[in-house]
């Protein structure tokens, strides 16, 4: 159960953001700890997800990366065969929210679309944003 206001986890993530996180790693930690879940593993697991997938840019956006961690791991699969139907609800359920309002899950795509001066900041909110 979510020990902290959706408000207060956004907030929690954009200040990771801002302080040496990437948006995959804020994402992940701002969420399990908005459940009161250790988040170091899935901080570490987290890692390489950065800027479209190792900052390439061409991949998915890292904060929906991260989202996608926390999901699995709040809401993780029992074992090999079992169902995963409610991680996989989360899952298109933000992955459609992405779509609205990006048109894309790209991250060089949805940066793109972002202040020309300071893509940053964009990003910034996106992430307070998708937590």
């Amino acid at each position: 159960m979510l020990k902290k206001s959706a408000k207060e986890t956004g907030e929690k993530a954009k200040d990771y953001f801002e302080n040496g996180h990437h948006c995959a790693e804020a994402t992940v930690r701002a969420v399990l700890e908005g459940f009161d879940v250790d988040a170091s593993q899935a901080v570490a697991h987290s890692t390489a997800f950065s800027g479209g997938f190792a900052r390439s840019g061409e991949e998915a956006c890292g904060a929906l990366c991260g989202a996608f961690i926390a999901i699995g791991h709040l809401c993780p699969r029992k074992g090999p065969g079992k169902p995963f139907d409610e991680a996989l609800q989360l899952g298109k359920k933000i992955r459609q929210h992405f779509l609205d309002k990006y048109g894309t899950t790209r991250c060089g795509a949805i940066k793109a679309q972002f202040d020309e001066e300071n893509p940053r900041l964009g990003c910034t909110k996106l992430v307070g944003r998708i937590t």
